[in-house]
């Protein structure tokens, strides 16, 4: 491999060299692991770049030919990045135009750099360029395997110092099942309400989560319309226009935005290392991330707390705008405050079930809903009888549980 070369990798497999991400199935969360730089083996997420149409990065994934031609690469400009060092967060990547262009820069940074003998998770492919091989990776410029090696010579030792203790435990139970499963009519039941025997997939559109929890509503609402809250209670067409709406709704409710001030100003008080561990703050767009962390090196410098209700003014068209990454229309997922505002407002109970929590079910495809054991379900809101059932596949995607009509219907 050299500078510049250009890889295409998928889950499982392991960087290797230095690299930019370029495009993804995943660009908003693209999940990776790199366990032998710290030892922490929590998933670390990265997003993809919005570029502007002239970046020949804009065309990656789109059709057949991958990459572009070389001569598409090097009539738009050329890349520049700085000088290997060992500091994780300090990578900047420059895509210089053309002078002929006369346009602006694009700059990655570290949300997108993927080091090597990091491993991609979760996300199914990403395409990214080497940036740095051999003696200049940050992975050799960090003692390579050595702190590895130390850290697992550390714990050992510290094992082996332990005094010895005489186990007076019984012998172990046979093992249990593998999972708990509940009876399929159990569900029906305790919500008053039929369900399908499978999930249902919905388009990865960029507003997947909202798509499967408005599918779920309006087919809720379809089957069993005495659940509506008024007699005209009627949801919009599409999951775009539901979104729309629902924001507007959200943003209207005092609750909300107290607690949205509350959240900001938390934001402001934290280090740069926490901060991007929030998951509702890495999600959102570079340009507001940077925004805040702006104002966050004037308060660590003595300067005046900003207006609050601008930052929430930023924040808030930050959800309503779109970005299109490697040609895609992007929507902004909402955060947790915005979900659990959305349900309140719209009087649904939310039930939340991850694939990784359900290995003993078999696969998606096969696996019927109605017999998750509830240990396994995160059950927001159950006082509502509107229940919207989602199923997290993978962290970056969705799927829906449909209510089914009543017995007799069809």
């Amino acid at each position: 491999l050299r500078p510049g070369d250009i890889c295409r990798l998928y889950a499982a497999e392991h960087f290797p060299a230095d690299m930019l991400l370029l495009h993804s199935t995943s660009p908003v969360e693209t999940a990776i692991e790199m366990a032998w730089y710290d030892g922490d083996k929590s998933l670390r997420l990265r997003q993809c770049k919005e570029v502007p149409d002239y970046c020949p990065v804009q065309k990656l994934g789109l059709g057949p030919l991958l990459p572009p031609p070389v001569q598409t690469w090097q009539g738009a400009g050329h890349f520049a990045v700085n000088t290997p060092s060992q500091d994780m967060d300090r990578v900047t990547v420059h895509f210089i135009p053309t002078p002929a262009t006369a346009k602006e820069w694009t700059t990655f940074g570290s949300l997108q750099f993927l080091p090597r003998n990091g491993r991609l998770v979760m996300t199914e492919m990403v395409l990214a360029m080497v940036l740095a091989v051999g003696g200049d990776t940050k992975f050799v410029l960090n003692g390579g395997w050595g702190p590895s090696r130390a850290r697992a010579q550390a714990q050992a030792q510290a094992a082996a110092s332990k005094p010895a203790s005489v186990d007076c435990t019984p012998p172990p139970m046979p093992p249990a099942a593998v999972h708990e499963v509940r009876a399929v009519h159990d569900l029906d039941v305790e919500t008053g309400i039929k369900w399908s025997h499978c999930f249902r997939d919905v388009p990865d559109d960029g507003n997947c989560m909202m798509t499967a929890y408005w599918l779920g509503l309006t087919t809720l609402l379809q089957h069993y319309p005495f659940l509506k809250l008024t007699d005209t209670e009627h949801l919009p067409a599409t999951s775009a226009a539901f979104r729309s709406v629902a924001l507007e709704a959200i943003f209207a409710d005092p609750n909300y935005m107290d607690c949205l001030g509350n959240n900001l100003q938390l934001w402001l008080q934290l280090e740069y290392e926490t901060l991007f561990q929030i998951e509702d703050f890495f999600l959102l767009p570079q340009s507001f991330q940077e925004h805040l962390l702006l104002l966050h090196q004037q308060l660590q410098a003595g300067g005046a707390w900003p207006l609050m209700e601008d930052l929430a003014a930023r924040y808030q068209n930050a959800l309503r705008t779109t970005r299109v990454i490697n040609g895609r229309e992007i929507f902004e997922p909402l955060g947790q405050l915005e979900m659990q505002t959305l349900c309140e407002l719209f009087q649904v109970r939310l039930q939340v079930m991850k694939t990784e929590s359900l290995a003993g079910y078999g696969p998606v495809e096969d696996m019927d809903p109605r017999t998750i054991s509830p240990k396994h379900i995160l059950d927001q809101n159950p006082a509502f009888r509107r229940v919207v059932r989602l199923l997290n596949v993978n962290t970056n995607h969705y799927m829906v549980h449909l209510p089914a009509p009543p017995a007799g219907e069809h």
